[in-house]
């Protein structure tokens, strides 16, 4: 139990740092990235029937995928640091 009140203090501690927020925020944009590319591809294309290896949404996925490292990174390298 003393586990899991540490792990959450400490969690709660790191919210307050830039860092972290950043690393949230990353994430964040990046999950709904990768979820809405197909919705985005649609708008951009004007058409309803978007193929799976379209380069936009292969596009979208991809700089999703990439916040998602960013944010490990940060954390990880965060981490590190301190």
């Amino acid at each position: 139990m003393d586990f899991i009140v540490n792990t959450l203090t400490t969690f709660m501690n790191d919210l307050g740092i830039f860092n972290m927020i950043l690393a949230l925020i990353f994430v964040v944009c990046g999950i709904l990235l990768v979820i809405l590319a197909r919705r985005i591809t649609r708008i951009v294309k004007g058409k309803n029937d978007i193929e799976n290896n379209d380069g936009i949404m292969i596009f979208l996925k991809v700089i999703g995928i990439l916040l998602m490292f960013t944010s490990l990174f940060i954390v990880v390298f965060r981490t590190l640091l301190s």
